[in-house]
Order: structure tokens, then C-alpha cells, then sequence
């Protein structure tokens, strides 16, 4: 996870991996269209204390189509978004593959996390 870095730029989040020449843009609470293709990821955050009442979504999108994004690449930029760039109590341990091979979910300290492919 070290080949990572989080950017910012006019607001927009992304995280990039010069090893691998990807960009992701990460969004939060956006609303897909039926137009959106390409590796996209939804992480789906759930408080347990209430009772896993939806918080809030990240997209993860690969901006640049024309990379092809290894699937357990897309994981691994995930897990760092949630691991070491957020400052809160959502601290996930571990992220499933999020591919289109997924379908369960994931559950962190004060959170689940559901991850499924568009």
C-alpha cells in the first residue's frame, strides 16, 4: 500500500498509484447514472451502535479508462482510502475482493462496509 498517494484538486479527492498508472476519483454520496462505466466501487458505511443505519457512500471510480485497473489493485486503493487517509471511527480491517465476484459484506470496528461492482 505504499505506492498510494490521496490527492486533492479543486475539491475532487483522488488516489493515484504511479506504479500501476492509475487514477480513482473518490466522491462522496454521488448519485450513478446509467451512463457511468468503467471499475467503479461503492463503499457503503454502516454504524453498528445504531443499529447499521446508513451513513454515507463513497464512489471510487477509475478515471483513466484506457489503464486497465487490476481488481485487487481497485481493493488495496480502497482499503487505504478507509485505513490511512480518513481521520474517523470507520476503520476497516479488511476489504474483500470488490469486483463483480463479490457479494457479501465486510464489518469494521464501528462500521460495515458493502463493496459491490457497476
Amino acid at each position: 500500500m505504499d505506492n498510494f498517494i490521496v490527492k486533492t484538486d479543486n475539491g475532487a479527492v483522488y488516489i493515484t498509484n504511479e506504479t500501476a498508472g492509475f487514477i480513482i476519483r473518490v466522491e462522496k454520496n454521488r448519485l450513478l447514472s446509467p451512463g457511468d462505466k468503467g471499475a467503479i466501487i461503492i463503499a457503503t458505511l454502516y454504524r453498528e451502535a445504531s443499529g447499521f443505519e446508513q451513513v454515507c457512500d463513497y464512489i471510487f471510480e477509475a478515471v483513466n479508462p484506457a489503464v486497465a485497473v487490476d481488481a485487487s489493485l481497485l481493493q488495496q486503493a480502497v482499503k487505504y482510502f478507509f485505513t490511512c487517509y480518513l481521520n474517523t471511527t470507520y476503520y476497516v480491517k479488511t476489504i474483500p475482493v470488490c469486483s463483480s465476484l463479490y457479494t457479501g459484506a465486510i464489518f469494521a470496528d464501528h462500521a460495515a462496509v458493502v463493496c459491490q461492482s457497476v
